[in-house]
């Protein structure tokens, strides 16, 4: 059994100061239509302006919190998501299904699964996969060691014909 896991690389300055300054701007942004709309004698809209507010912030801060784990077991990839220690298995795929590895296509028809982290500085790899007699996708971010583990049983080497 091999397993890692996927995690939001730690930030630069520069880009721990653009994530604090895209929730102030949300804050900004909010405040600013929640003052307009009560000017206009809209009831509630304070209520409503800390809900987009809670949202906000959730949507740009859970970006930063989920992880992945990777194993390989014998035969089987499985995928867990990891939000604030709890963990929840997304994926279970047989490797024998895998008909290729290789980057991510941008358009692509087949139904696709997403264990990524929305960030360029680990590498995505999509894996195409069969089951139920359909073709599908997932998208990953393993490390070399673990693409190359998932190839060595998913396209074993012919056995050589001895003579």
């Amino acid at each position: 059994m091999y397993q890692e896991i996927c995690k939001y690389p730690a930030g630069t300055k520069a880009e721990n100061a653009f994530y604090i300054a895209r929730i102030v701007l949300g804050v900004f942004l909010v405040s600013i239509l929640s003052w307009l709309l009560s000017s206009l004698g809209l009831p509630l809209v304070d209520f409503l302006a800390v809900g987009v507010l809670v949202v906000w912030a959730f949507v740009i801060f859970s970006r930063r919190i989920v992880e992945y784990r990777y194993s390989l077991m014998d035969s089987e990839l499985i995928v867990a998501r990891i939000v604030g220690g709890k963990e929840k298995p997304v994926l279970s795929l047989e490797v024998t299904d895998i008909q290729s590895i290789g980057p991510v296509e941008k358009k692509s028809a087949l139904r696709t699964q997403r264990f990524a982290l929305r960030t360029r500085k680990l590498a995505a790899v999509q894996i195409v996969y069969q089951k139920d007699g359909q073709d599908r996708r997932v998208i990953l971010q393993p490390s070399e060691h673990m693409l190359r583990l998932i190839r060595a049983r998913a396209f074993p080497p012919p056995e050589s014909a001895e003579e």
